[in-house]
């Protein structure tokens, strides 16, 4: 897995005899948290093809981690003057 903080890995998941199970399935980490992810292909209202995702937290055995509240996340505001990132793209 991946240990690197906000990035994640998707996979094709063999769905065997179930057409609801996801399409794609991964782990990665998210603001320190270990994460699963679940995606599912769809279809937007145009028919163009997109990615419905789910995030859910686990312990470091692997086992789902379940929360009655949402962790509170601060953003940093963007940096200005000469200590701000370079574009990657322009």
């Amino acid at each position: 897995m991946n240990k690197r903080d906000m990035s994640c890995v998707l996979f094709m998941n063999d769905k065997g005899d179930n057409p609801n199970r996801p399409d794609r399935r991964g782990t990665g980490v998210v603001f320190g948290r270990t994460v699963k992810l679940s995606a599912w292909e769809r279809l937007d209202k145009n028919g163009k093809p997109f990615l419905s995702i789910s995030l859910d937290e686990v312990d470091e055995d692997g086992v789902i981690v379940k929360t009655d509240a949402t962790p509170e996340v601060k953003a940093e505001p963007p940096k200005k003057g000469p200590d701000r990132p370079k574009k990657l793209f322009d």
